[in-house]
């Protein structure tokens, strides 16, 4: 299974928000590990995939830096 998932940062340019990012998405990894319900133990691997965008305009509610604001999993082969 992936999850694409896109987080908010606070930056002062595109290196700093993939910087970010990055850390985010390792910490993510690490602190997210479950038995699901066959008993198996699920860990997360992060694939080194990012991306950054710069929001031009703010939102009447600001949701803050390090919210999530998308999330989505999709189901592939074993050979991904």
């Amino acid at each position: 299974m992936i999850e694409d998932r896109v987080v908010l940062f606070q930056a002062t340019d595109f290196d700093d928000a993939i910087k970010q990012a990055i850390k985010d998405a390792r910490f993510y990894c690490k602190r997210n590990r479950y038995v699901n319900i066959y008993g198996q133990e699920v860990l997360l691997r992060f694939l080194d995939v990012y991306d950054a965008y710069e929001i031009l305009e703010v939102p009447d509610r600001d949701p803050g830096a390090g919210s999530e604001v998308y999330s989505s999993t999709e189901l592939v082969g074993a050979a991904v």
